[in-house]
């Protein structure tokens, strides 16, 4: 896909059934055990939808504006763009040592959803995605004060809910809202 990478949406794996969590190596209740689904008005079929209505609604404002059509492609990579707008990463620990992180999955999505990423700290810096709390970028962005240290799960879940997602949520050394640990 990564030729049509323009056109896709990124979704959540949905795992309805207990099958379906056992199949990735997933340990805990389905969805259908607790007797439920995902959230109507916040899951990734609502989120799909959201996002999907309004590159549809942009498709046609734009076509009848300009009188001719626009590619989708273009008009779904500017949501995009705006999730992360504004969004300046370095991250920490969470590439292998010695190799390029700009070809990493991780940097060339955050960099597709808007956000600027950077291998060392600067004024622009808003944001290190860390896997630890003791790296020397997340030391130095503690001394700033003014930068927000989150998990690399703070960037993925912004990439599927299409939002920035809440950063003290994901802060490092702390388990996202409702994340049992495995003891």
């Amino acid at each position: 896909w990564e030729s049509h990478r323009g056109n896709l949406i990124t979704c959540e794996r949905y795992l309805f059934f207990p099958n379906a969590r056992k199949q990735f190596g997933l340990s805990g209740f389905s969805l259908f055990d607790v007797g439920r689904d995902e959230c109507p008005e916040k899951g990734m079929l609502a989120t799909a939808m959201k996002v999907l209505t309004s590159v549809h609604k942009d498709y046609f404002d734009r076509y009848d504006a300009l009188n001719r059509p626009q590619r989708v492609p273009d008009i779904l990579q500017e949501h995009r763009k705006e999730v992360l707008a504004g969004v300046h990463i370095v991250f920490s620990h969470v590439f292998p040592i010695h190799t390029d992180p700009t070809k990493q999955p991780l940097w060339t999505l955050a960099e597709d959803y808007g956000a600027k990423c950077s291998p060392a700290l600067t004024e622009e810096t808003t944001h290190v995605v860390a896997a630890a709390r003791t790296t020397d970028k997340v030391k130095e962005a503690t001394k700033r004060g003014n930068i927000l240290i989150v998990s690399p799960q703070w960037l993925e879940c912004s990439i599927l809910l299409w939002k920035r997602a809440n950063e003290h949520t994901f802060s490092v050394g702390k388990r996202p809202h409702g994340v049992a640990s495995r003891t």
